[in-house]
């Protein structure tokens, strides 16, 4: 069972005194005032322990059986106290007066005008807290942030699960325009936050689901202990439990959770995390108090927010976007979750949940949800003295506190330790900004906190800016006209260096920028440099207008050009083609990016030679006349810078070879052989091409090899006269033709002559025939074949010696046909024929 304890008016500073203030003797102590009061129960329990309230004289107000088991009650502290030793109660918490600290006027930005007020219509300003979620980290699981979101310092390191070397920077406009709601000066809901960017969805607003869980794995395991802290997910995809459950172990730790319900206008339980129990789940409404036609809702909303034509942030203008969906709600509840625990600290999340909800009103047309709750963002809690926060540049300290409810203003002395003049000044929030101060030097500060009879209590404290940066430590390497630079952040205000300046030098005294970069960037290259010449680079770091101690001047003295290649030799030639080798130069040869290789005639005019990659130490010239001399010579060339050239060579192309002698041919009926020797000067031979016509005007061609000293010729009419020649081939040219040979091929032999029958029987025909005309010499066979139908035949063979045969074991008194064909290992002759038939007796 917890008590409920009051607040003491203290104000306390971080290694300072902690002064106990003495209330003035005109200040009475006040009559107790009725306030309200949260009151958490046990489930089930509400109706027994809201009757019990009433007997104590307690004015319960509002029940609550969704999100928490809890009673809104009005009621004095003692009433409270005596509440909280009821039966089933569980925690009583005092709902401190909604306190108006800085207001903002709006314009455009129509979500912060409703969120600080209960009813309609707008009022053009936006009232919150004046700790503004001040120590409070907000982790936005979306597309990244950009630096230009308007977060200035607070936009702090994170973590990014797309791996395409953007690190955690928004390429998209969504996450930059989700953290601008969140906390961004102008459009931001807790404008003292710091907000942290978790990038899990990449430049087309995609991403997988295990980049969403090793987001939130990230968080849970860097999350700094003891601080605050909200997680806002405006991202949705399917029901998956690995999701959710990633979500309950933030929330498990002590994480605010806050997700977008999504845009789809359905049930928000089908989708996650809007479906995660323990997050807090947001709908969007428009400008009306109604839900918005596209918001998801159900059981799963648990309030909504403005999101519908929302301005915010955007990475690629400086006047923002404006944007709708769940997306824009969601941001609003976080931004007030930081409000909430700016004030409260160790809230757990489920109070800050049960905060939200008590202070939402009831408002929301059309939620088709269990919840019709709008957020408001005047959520009050105790405000329990905390530490007093100092934040260094080189030229400014920024200062911020908490401190009683009851403090309206504070003045703010400061001086230059050592010196006697102070400089004063007041303000309405509990923080300031000391600016226009040296770098590394210390300043003695006085805080005074006033309330409504004067002032209340005063702390002194310390505090120094930030030392100017010092020198990075310089190393660099030179190619033949860049050098690469690089440098290590400097040892001291390492974290406030905001860029980096590049310095070169000549002759070491006059010097000119070289480069800028920004914080992330330790290194850079420097193009321009003269080969073999000296240049001197320094370089510097900067913060904010702060600049750093110049490193100490480095001397680099660029490669010399590119020496001649070594060896150049002619390795090769054909008719057609001479290739060419070198090897790399003596000097420089590490900065050589390619070869130059160029071929002459006349040594005067030169033409360049492509070879097969840039670095290559070999090249062929192609192209050539056979028989020719041509120069050619190589140089190396590097970052636009040719070296010296080779001595030229003299490569002299091979000439064509002569006509192949001894051409001769033999021919079967349908075939030539054809034989022939080498040439007598051989020259570039590559293949021999045989060709032959039978009219000696048109000609057809075969190309055999090389190493070929005969060939076939298939294809050929039998019994015709052919011309035959021969030629050398040499890289795509012919040699002159060999004299043409002629041969003729075997003729055909024709039908055999003179088919008859010279005897039959009821079973057996004797037929006998004569030799072709013509080809009979060719005949090494005869094909005698019969039929009774003509469609089926019975073949026999029988040697070329023989014209007579004798068909046996037909049937009686039956019609035959027989044929007779000359057989020869190339051709058959056309058939002789008969017809007949065998006797009848």
């Amino acid at each position: 069972m917890r008590t409920w304890t009051a607040h003491r008016r203290t104000l306390l500073v971080a290694g300072a005194v902690c002064l106990a203030l003495v209330p003035s003797a005109a200040h009475a102590e006040p009559a107790p005032v009725e306030r309200t009061y949260l009151v958490t129960v046990d489930a089930g329990s509400q109706e027994e322990v809201v009757a019990r309230l009433e007997r104590l004289g307690a004015d319960p107000q509002r029940q609550f059986d969704e999100a928490l088991d809890a009673v809104a009650v009005r009621m004095t502290a003692a009433q409270a106290a005596a509440a909280a030793q009821l039966p089933d109660v569980g925690t009583v918490a005092a709902d401190a007066t909604f306190r108006v600290a800085d207001t903002q006027a709006v314009d455009s930005a129509w979500g912060l005008d409703r969120i600080d007020q209960r009813t309609l219509p707008l009022d053009r300003s936006f009232t919150y807290d004046a700790r503004a979620g001040l120590g409070v980290r907000v982790y936005v699981v979306d597309t990244g942030i950009s630096p230009d979101a308007g977060l200035g310092t607070r936009l702090v390191a994170g973590y990014s699960a797309i791996a395409d070397g953007r690190g955690t920077t928004d390429c998209h406009g969504h996450g930059s325009h989700v953290a601008g709601i969140v906390g961004s000066t102008r459009w931001g809901v807790a404008k003292a936050a710091t907000l942290v960017p978790v990038r899990v969805l990449g430049c087309t607003g995609q991403g997988a689901t295990t980049g969403v869980v090793a987001g939130l794995d990230w968080i849970a395991s860097h999350h700094p202990a003891g601080t605050p802290g909200v997680v806002n997910m405006s991202l949705g995809g399917p029901a998956y439990a690995a999701v959710d459950q990633a979500v309950a172990t933030l929330v498990a730790q002590g994480l605010t959770v806050v997700v977008a319900a999504g845009n789809a206008n359905v049930d928000a339980c089908t989708v996650s995390p809007a479906a995660a129990p323990s997050a807090l789940t947001v709908g969007a409404t428009g400008q009306d108090d109604a839900r918005a036609s596209f918001s998801n809702f159900g059981s799963c909303v648990d309030l909504f927010a403005p999101g519908v034509q929302i301005p915010s942030s955007s990475p690629t203008s400086t006047s923002g976007a404006v944007m709708s969906g769940t997306s824009q709600a969601s941001p609003h509840v976080a931004g007030a979750a930081a409000l909430y625990l700016a004030q409260a600290p160790s809230s757990t999340p489920a109070q800050v949940q049960l905060a939200l909800l008590t202070a939402a009103q009831p408002v929301v047309r059309d939620a088709r949800s269990a919840s019709t709750l709008l957020l408001q963002s005047a959520v009050s809690a105790s405000t329990a003295p905390v530490t007093v926060t100092s934040t260094a540049t080189t030229s400014s300290i920024r200062l911020a506190w908490t401190a009683d409810g009851t403090f309206s203003r504070w003045t703010v002395l400061r001086r230059v330790a050592g010196t006697s003049t102070w400089q004063s000044s007041v303000v309405t929030r509990p923080t300031t900004t000391l600016s226009s101060l040296p770098a590394g030097t210390a300043v003695e500060v006085v805080i005074t906190g006033i309330d409504a009879v004067g002032v209340t209590a005063s702390t002194t404290l310390t505090t120094s800016t930030a030392a100017a940066p010092s020198a990075p430590g310089l190393t660099a390497s030179a190619t033949l006209r860049s050098a690469r630079l690089t440098w290590t952040a400097p040892t001291v205000s390492a974290p406030l260096v905001t860029g980096y300046t590049v310095q070169r030098s000549t002759n070491g005294t006059t010097w000119t920028t070289a480069a800028a970069t920004t914080t992330a960037v330790t290194s850079a290259t420097v193009a321009g440099l003269a080969p073999g010449a000296p240049v001197w680079f320094r370089v510097s770091a900067a913060a904010g207008t702060t600049p750093g101690t110049w490193s100490t001047p480095l001397a680099v003295t660029a490669a010399p050009a590119p020496g001649a290649p070594t060896g150049l030799a002619v390795t090769g030639t054909s008719a057609r083609t001479a290739t060419v080798s070198w090897a790399a130069p003596t000097v420089s040869a590490a900065h050589v990016q390619k070869y130059v290789v160029q071929r002459s005639l006349d040594g005067v005019t030169w033409r360049s030679v492509p070879t097969a990659t840039p670095l290559a130490t070999t090249a062929t010239l192609t192209a050539l006349t056979p028989g020719t001399e041509h120069l050619v010579r190589v140089a190396a060339w590097g970052e636009g810078v040719t070296g010296a050239w080779t001595t030229p060579v003299r490569a002299t192309t091979l000439p064509l070879p002569s006509q192949p002698l001894a051409v001769a041919a033999s021919a079967t009926m349908l075939t030539s052989t054809v034989t022939w020797e080498p040439p007598a000067e051989t020259g570039a031979t590559t293949g021999y091409r045989v060709s032959w016509s039978t009219n000696g005007l048109s000609w057809r061609t075969l190309d055999v090899a090389a190493d070929a000293r005969t060939t076939t010729l298939a294809g050929l009419r039998p019994g015709t006269a052919y011309q035959v020649r021969v030629a050398a081939r040499a890289d795509g040219l012919l040699g002159p033709w060999s004299d043409v040979t002629t041969v003729t091929t075997v003729v055909a032999p024709t039908a055999p002559r003179t088919l008859t029958a010279t005897g039959r029987t009821t079973t057996s025909l004797t037929l006998t025939w004569a030799p072709p005309a013509t080809g009979a010499t060719s005949v090494t066979a005869y094909r005698v074949e019969r039929s009774t139908d003509g469609v089926t035949w019975t073949a026999t063979t029988v040697p070329p010696s023989t014209t007579q045969v004798t068909l046996s074991a037909l049937r009686r008194a039956t019609a035959y046909r027989v044929r007779v064909s000359a057989v020869s290992p190339e051709v058959t002759s056309p058939a002789a024929s008969w017809s007949g038939a065998t006797s009848t007796s």
